[in-house]
């Protein structure tokens, strides 16, 4: 699942200036506290990257630093055991909104 998720942002990110290393790392150490629930992180990010990049093809937006910002406020959540994804997500539409207020479109 990891794999493939940062297989699909190398394909579309050419210029990449975060360290996929530690983003995996983060990405395992959220599947391994939310083992129980009914949720797959992977899987929503490579909907969301799917869904972003279909309807921003020619804007510049910056998808590596929403990337990077997910996996930061990941960490930042779980290092207390208390990990909200509904503040998570909600963060991450209004991190994407407030670079896409040029545009009429609503991410959420």
């Amino acid at each position: 699942m990891c794999a493939s998720l940062f297989s699909y942002v190398n394909k579309h990110l050419h210029a990449m200036d975060f360290d996929l290393v530690s983003m995996c790392a983060s990405l395992f150490h959220v599947n391994k506290h939310l083992h129980a629930m009914d949720f797959d992180l992977v899987s929503m990010c490579a909907s969301l990257f799917s869904y972003v990049n279909k309807h921003l093809h020619a804007i510049d937006f910056d998808l590596v630093s929403m990337c990077a910002s997910l996996f930061t406020n990941v960490n930042k959540h779980l290092h207390a055991m208390d990990f909200d994804l509904v503040s998570m997500c909600a963060s991450l539409f209004s991190y994407v909104n407030k670079h896409l207020h040029a545009m009429d479109f609503d991410l959420v």
